[in-house]
């Protein structure tokens, strides 16, 4: 469950007790929701971050369209967290055990959701 929003933005900063709200959804186009193009999880430690926020935004969001996007980019994530090696999962989880301060989650967010429309467009792109 998110912990309070962070003053004035409405992100919620998050804890990994968060992790466990995460429901799976099929990726959504995001860049409609005009996203600015930014740096993009690569690492394990980015995506543990990626899923943390994601989750906020499904359990924090008052919008039906947010909380369906959170839940998308959460997948993605989870998915991609699916095919690294245990330890290296446990071990980042270990390290990102601390609060995302919500204007840092906010620009997490955005890179995340960038990085999983650039994997949608992709993956559409190869299917015609």
């Amino acid at each position: 469950m998110p912990d309070e929003p962070a003053a004035g933005n409405g992100v919620p900063e998050m804890t990994l007790k968060s992790l466990n709200l995460l429901g799976s959804a099929a990726l959504v186009a995001v860049a409609a929701m005009g996203f600015p193009a930014s740096a993009s999880a690569q690492t394990v430690n980015d995506e543990i971050r990626c899923v943390m926020v994601s989750n906020a935004l499904v359990a924090g969001s008052k919008n039906p369209r947010g909380r369906q996007i959170g839940a998308s980019v959460g997948a993605y994530f989870m998915g991609r967290l699916d095919f690294r090696p245990p330890a290296q999962v446990k071990a980042a989880l270990v390290r990102q055990n601390r609060r995302i301060p919500g204007k840092e989650a906010e620009a997490v967010m955005n890179a995340c959701a960038v990085r999983a429309t650039k994997a949608e467009a992709r993956l559409r792109s190869l299917a015609k």
